[in-house]
C-alpha cells in the first residue's frame, strides 16, 4: 500500500532536499532555547529559518496581507532586508544580496547566515547549530577533581546552575553535561572530556564505589559533591553493542524509587525500533514479554493508551509508514522516527486524507467503530468484522486500486476497506481507480517510519513545557497529580532512553507528573513524554521482564520493541 507524509514546497533558484535540524539561541547568563522544525529545517548543507521566527532575536518582520514578500528590520542598525521570494533579497531597498528565499508550506525561509549576520549575531554550525552575541557566550576557565568532588570554575556568573550542569550516573561511574558553555580554553584536570563542541560537553569521571551527587555554587564556581551510597545499581546489563539495561534505586521527593533504564547510543546501536500490535490484530492484547519473543526483540516496552473494552490503540500509531491508527481528537504528543532514522518527540496537528480517483475525503477514523465520522478506514490489522450499516457506502482498496464498490467483512491483503456517508458520495468513484492515504503533519516535512502517541509531554529543548496546567486538563487531574507507574520515552544528545519507574509499592512509590518532570529535568534529558503508565508499565529485556509491574505483567494491544537491524 502507498501511504505518503506530505508537505508542500515552492522554491526559487532549484530543487532542494530537506532534513531535520535543531538551532539553539545562546542566552545571556547560560539560559538558551531551542528552536526546531517549522521554524527551522536543513536544505542542501544549508540552514534556512523562517522569516517570522526572526522576530524571537528582536527582528521586527513585517508583511502586507497574504503575501510571501517580507520586510526584516534590525531595530538597532536601523536596516531593512527585504527577503522576496520572486525576486531574491535586497538590502534597503537597492542594494542586491547573494542568498535565497523559498516558500514552504505558506512559511518564507531564508538562509540562517545571512539572517543572523543582518542582525549582529555570531552563528556556528558544529555537531549542532548555534546562534549567540559574542558577550553573551559562557566560557570555562578550568575544570578539575579533588577527591570525590569535582569543581568547575566560569568566567562570569550564571542564570541557575541546575540548568547548566546535569549529573547522570551508573553505579560507579558518572557523565556530567555541561551546555550552554565554551570549554575550548578552559584549564581540565583529572576528568575525562568524552564529548565536547562549542558549547556542549560531557565530562565523565569513575569512582572505585557506586556514588550518589548534589550540586552546590558559590558565585561563577559550582561544585558537584559525590557520596558513596550503597546499594544503588542493583543490576545492569550490555543487550547489544550500543544498548545497555540497568535498573537503580533512586529517591524523588522523600520517596523511594526502583527504575530502570535501556539506554541506546544512537551513533553505535545496530538496531530498529517499532511498534508492534499483540497477535491476532487490532483489538486483541498480548504480555510485552511474549510480543519481544515473537520478534527476536532486544528489549521491549508497553506502548500507547487504550481502550480497556474494545482494546483498541487511543491515538496515532504508524509502523513501517503504515496508518494504524488516527490521531487523537486534540493534539497529544507522539514519539516518531524519520525515514532518515532521525527520532523526535512531535506534538503537532495532523490530518489524515484519502483520496479516491479524484475525490479528496478527510479520515475521521483507522480500525475504529465509530458512527460520527463521515470516513472511516479499516486495514487488514483489523481483528473485528467490519460493522455493516445501512446509511453507509463502501469501498474496497487493494494494492492501491479500487477493487469493489460493496461492502466486505474483512479488508484484503496489502489493503483496506473505506467506509463512506452519506450516502453517494462515492458516486465518482470507479473501479480500477487508484488511491492514496496522506497523513498531513502540520509544519514538519519528513516522512515518517513510525508513530506512537501518548502524553503528556514532560521536556522539550531541556526544559519543561510550559503547560502543565493544559495538560492536567487534556489527561484528567487524576491522572497527572497521583503517584503512579510511568513508562517514559527520553532523548539526550546521541541517545535514546527508554525508562520505566515503578510504583504502587511500598519499595517504589511511583511519581506524580510534576515529580516526574523534576526527576527527568535533573538528567538531562533534552525530550521527554510518557507512554501508558500505571499497571500497564512493563520492560522486557530479550523476553525477560525486568521491573515490577503491580499485579504481574499486564496484556497490552501495543508495544514498542527494539529489534535487531
Amino acid at each position: 500500500m502507498k501511504y505518503l507524509f506530505v508537505f508542500l514546497l515552492v522554491i526559487v533558484g532549484g530543487i532542494c532536499q530537506a532534513f531535520s535540524q535543531e538551532l539553539f539561541f545562546v542566552k545571556q547568563n547560560g539560559d538558551y532555547l531551542r528552536i526546531r522544525e517549522p521554524d527551522v529545517i536543513e536544505m542542501s548543507g544549508k540552514l534556512l529559518i523562517s522569516v517570522t521566527a526572526l522576530r524571537m532575536f528582536g527582528a521586527g518582520v513585517t508583511n502586507f496581507g497574504e503575501s510571501t514578500k517580507y520586510y526584516i528590520v534590525d531595530p538597532i542598525e536601523q536596516k531593512t532586508l527585504i527577503a522576496d521570494p520572486l525576486k531574491g533579497i535586497t538590502l534597503d531597498f537597492s542594494e542586491k544580496v547573494d542568498g535565497f528565499v523559498i516558500v514552504i508550506n505558506k512559511m518564507t525561509y531564508i538562509n540562517a547566515d545571512l539572517a543572523f549576520s543582518f542582525l549582529g549575531f555570531e552563528f556556528e554550525h558544529d555537531e549542532r547549530y548555534y546562534v549567540y552575541k559574542p558577550h553573551h557566550r559562557l566560557t570555562l576557565r578550568e575544570a578539575r577533581i579533588d577527591g570525590r568532588t569535582v569543581k568547575f570554575e566560569f568566567a562570569d556568573s550564571f542564570f541557575n546552575e541546575q540548568d547548566v550542569i546535569k549529573v547522570q550516573t551508573k553505579g560507579n561511574i558518572a557523565e556530567i553535561t555541561v551546555f550552554p558553555v565554551d570549554v575550548t580554553q578552559g584549564i581540565i584536570q583529572g576528568l575525562t572530556l568524552k564529548e565536547s563542541d562549542s558549547f556542549f560537553s560531557i565530562f565523565q569521571v569513575e569512582f572505585n564505589v557506586p556514588v550518589e551527587y548534589r550540586i552546590d555554587r558559590a558565585g561563577s564556581s559550582v561544585a558537584v559533591y559525590f557520596s558513596h551510597v550503597d546499594p544503588y545499581l542493583e543490576e545492569i546489563e550490555t543487550v547489544a553493542k550500543g544498548i545497555q539495561w540497568y535498573r537503580k534505586k533512586e529517591t524523588m521527593a522523600g520517596y523511594t524509587l526502583r527504575v530502570s533504564y535501556l539506554e541506546i547510543d544512537l551513533k553505535n546501536a545496530d538496531m530498529e525500533i517499532s511498534p508492534e500490535i499483540a497477535l491476532g490484530g487490532i483489538g486483541y492484547k498480548e504480555k510485552v514479554s511474549a510480543m519481544a519473543k515473537r520478534n527476536t526483540a532486544y528489549a521491549a516496552i508497553n506502548g500507547c493508551y487504550f481502550d480497556t473494552v474494545t482494546n483498541f490503540p487511543i491515538g496515532i500509531l504508524i509502523k513501517d509508514g503504515k496508518l494504524l491508527s488516527e490521531p487523537y481528537y486534540y493534539p497529544r504528543p507522539y514519539f516518531v522516527q524519520t525515514s532518515d532514522g532521525k527520532y523526535a518527540i512531535l506534538n503537532l496537528d495532523q490530518e489524515i486524507q484519502l483520496s479516491l480517483g479524484a475525490s479528496l475525503f478527510l479520515v475521521k477514523g483507522v480500525n475504529k467503530f465509530s458512527k460520527n465520522g463521515d470516513v472511516i478506514i479499516y486495514t487488514e490489522e483489523f481483528s473485528q468484522q467490519i460493522p455493516r450499516q445501512g446509511d453507509r457506502e463502501y469501498v474496497v482498496v487493494e494494492n492501491n486500486r479500487v477493487i469493489s464498490k460493496e461492502y466486505a467483512v474483512r479488508a484484503p491483503k496489502n489493503g483496506y476497506v473505506v467506509m463512506l456517508s452519506p450516502i453517494g458520495v462515492s458516486k465518482y468513484v470507479k473501479i480500477g481507480d487508484s488511491t492514496e492515504i496522506r497523513t498531513i503533519v502540520s509544519g514538519y516535512p519528513y516522512e515518517i517510519r513510525f508513530a506512537i502517541e501518548g502524553g503528556p509531554q514532560i521536556l522539550e529543548g531541556g526544559k519543561l513545557i510550559a503547560s502543565v496546567e493544559t495538560e492536567k486538563v487534556r489527561y484528567g487531574e487524576r491522572l497527572l497529580t497521583t503517584r503512579t507507574p510511568r513508562t517514559v520515552v527520553a532523548l539526550a544528545p546521541n541517545k535514546l532512553f527508554f525508562i520505566v519507574i515503578d510504583g504502587y509499592q511500598s519499595s517504589s512509590a511511583g511519581l506524580t507528573i510534576e515529580e516526574l518532570a523534576d526527576f527527568l529535568i535533573s538528567k538531562g534529558f533534552t525530550d521527554a513524554m510518557c507512554l501508558d503508565g500505571g499497571s500497564s508499565s512493563t520492560m522486557v529485556i530479550k523476553s525477560r521482564v525486568v521491573n515490577n509491574p503491580p499485579g504481574g505483567e499486564p496484556e497490552i494491544p501495543v508495544g514498542l520493541l527494539v529489534i535487531p537491524k
